[in-house]
């Protein structure tokens, strides 16, 4: 009897040992192949997320650059009539694009041509962040940082181009905001 026991008990515990090293194998290869699967399904949702962006934005980098080059706004800041013409592109193009929360041009002269606000005597649209933003880099597009719009409370994002003259001098920034809520809308419509 004795020697049964010393032949099951060592036979029990490599038999144990078996059975745990197996299902040690199993368990390592299912979380390897699960975790190779996540890894897939992250990088293809990234891939997604990265390219609504990239097209949501496109347009809008677009927009600024036209109208950042366009003697119309170059010009609103000194010309009643370019002013005139400016703002009707304004509103036409922000009627015409619900992504646009509000489009509008600052000057060096703290001038602003927006559609429906009527700057307060004493704002300075050359101390705010997206005209900064745009006389950083002038030649360049930027897409500024979140910001939360004074009277809605809404957060939003400036895309927008300094404005330069035949002589080569920054005059005024052009800026294009967009809804952060409206581009979330849009990214769960995906």
């Amino acid at each position: 009897m004795k020697t049964n026991y010393k032949i099951i008990l060592p036979l029990s515990f490599i038999s144990i040992l078996l059975i745990i090293g197996i299902g040690l194998f199993f368990s390592i290869n299912y979380y390897n192949i699960n975790l190779n699967k996540t890894q897939d399904y992250i990088k293809s949702e990234n891939s997604v997320v990265s390219t609504f962006i990239d097209d949501y934005f496109k347009e809008l980098i677009h927009f600024a650059e036209t109208f950042g080059n366009d003697k119309i706004f170059i010009d609103a800041e000194f010309s009643k009539e370019s002013e005139k013409k400016a703002l009707e592109i304004l509103k036409n193009y922000q009627s015409s694009n619900k992504n646009i929360a509000y489009i509008y041009a600052g000057y060096k002269s703290k001038k602003m041509v927006i559609n429906d606000w009527i700057a307060p005597d004493d704002y300075d649209p050359t101390i705010r962040p997206w005209y900064k933003e745009g006389v950083k880099e002038p030649k360049k597009v930027y897409i500024g940082t979140p910001y939360r719009d004074i009277t809605t409370n809404e957060w939003l994002v400036s895309t927008g181009k300094a404005l330069i003259n035949d002589n080569n001098e920054i005059v005024g920034v052009l800026s294009i905001d967009c809804s952060i809520n409206q581009f979330n809308k849009q990214k769960y419509q995906l």
